[in-house]
């Protein structure tokens, strides 16, 4: 009896199988944080040298190794 059983349950798991199915994992595997992708979308900043303004680097002006916020405030640093 218990040989049946388990000569059935055999033949269930390789015809499973042969499908192409697939069996759960037993670890769970942990999914990447969210806030990995929101610090990738962070333009790093500077300081304006004269005002103190933050400003990303794309929009800084940088003059001699100083970043400025504006034309106005490159003016005032030199």
């Amino acid at each position: 009896m218990i040989l049946k059983l388990i000569l059935l349950i055999g033949l269930g798991i390789i015809v499973y199988k042969m499908l192409g199915g697939t069996f759960p994992p037993l670890r769970k595997i942990e999914k990447e944080k969210k806030s990995d992708d929101f610090s990738k979308n962070i333009s790093p900043t500077n300081s304006c040298v004269v005002c103190g303004t933050y400003v990303t680097e794309s929009d800084a002006i940088i003059y001699k190794g100083k970043t400025y916020c504006s034309k106005e405030c490159l003016d005032k640093g030199v």
